[in-house]
């Protein structure tokens, strides 16, 4: 990064340091004051060459946007801002970096544009993105170990996870629940040690366990396809066969009432939103 001139550092310093209110104004649905204040950084923003913007102020800037691009109902010249912004942020970032809460809002940026397929794209390879530099910082709980090793094994059955995948995973974790739990920590409520301070051959089989990443789990192809099918249609996929998005949503709802309330009102509670057909298959799932 090239060394910044006093006054642009000083701009810089402004704007992050407004990182954090703003988000509480926009969470707090303070629209206005998102529309007001927003705006102003953003101008800042853009007096600040490229060359200056490292990867924590492309951040802000992306967000700033995407929340001005909310504000202003889905704005598309400012959400497209936002967008870009995160993509030169994933394009800094290095691989081994933790990309998961910038990839989820630009896949939510992809929302609000209307470019659904992208979003569902981008939403998919978060589900199996590993969430960096969280495992180390996790607590080594051995009867969350156990409760994980018995999940390996429903995971397999259900057809989730191969057989000897799940067996290996489930031996890892209650092998190092057992050491864990032979040496707790004494008093106070933090009871059992994070996973940092464990040896790294405790820490490699909790890996190999799944510890902590079981969310990552992919819902198996077989049983999404004809969802998917429904949704991008394939040469091999029949109409007869395949199931369209509509037919997961209640067919017997107004859609087009609730999404003019939804834009109304920004707030739609909607009651019997799937099919039971597809409350079963989540159930399954589950």
């Amino acid at each position: 990064m090239t060394p910044c001139p006093e006054e642009i550092a000083a701009r810089k310093t402004a704007v992050n340091e407004a990182f954090d209110k703003l988000w509480d104004d926009y969470l707090s649905n303070r629209f206005s004051v998102v529309r007001d204040r927003a705006s102003v950084f953003l101008k800042i923003l853009s007096t600040i060459p490229e060359t200056y913007k490292d990867v924590d102020l492309l951040v802000t800037e992306a967000d700033f946007s995407y929340m001005l691009g909310a504000a202003l109902g889905n704005d598309r010249k400012t959400l497209e801002d936002a967008l870009t912004c995160y993509d030169k942020v994933l394009q800094k970032l290095p691989t081994d970096a933790n990309q998961v809460n910038v990839r989820r809002m630009r896949a939510e940026t992809l929302l609000r544009l209307g470019r659904y397929e992208d979003a569902f794209d981008a939403m998919e390879a978060i589900s199996v993105l590993p969430d960096m530099g969280k495992f180390e910082e996790l607590e080594a709980a051995p009867f969350r170990m156990r409760h994980d090793a018995a999940l390996c094994e429903r995971l397999a059955a259900l057809g989730r996870m191969p057989q000897d995948r799940a067996t290996a995973a489930a031996a890892a974790l209650r092998s190092v629940a057992k050491r864990v739990e032979a040496t707790p920590l004494p008093g106070g409520r933090q009871r059992w040690p994070l996973v940092k301070t464990l040896s790294p051959e405790d820490q490699q089989e909790l890996k190999e366990g799944w510890y902590g990443s079981l969310i990552h789990i992919r819902y198996p192809a077989a049983r999404t396809e004809p969802w998917w099918n429904g949704l991008r249609p394939t040469p091999s996929s029949s109409s007869s066969s395949a199931t369209s998005i509509k037919e997961t949503l209640n067919p017997n709802l107004d859609w087009a009432a609730i999404e003019k309330e939804y834009r109304e009102t920004k707030i739609t509670v909607i009651d019997d939103f799937f099919t039971q057909e597809t409350l079963e298959e989540l159930w399954r799932y589950s």
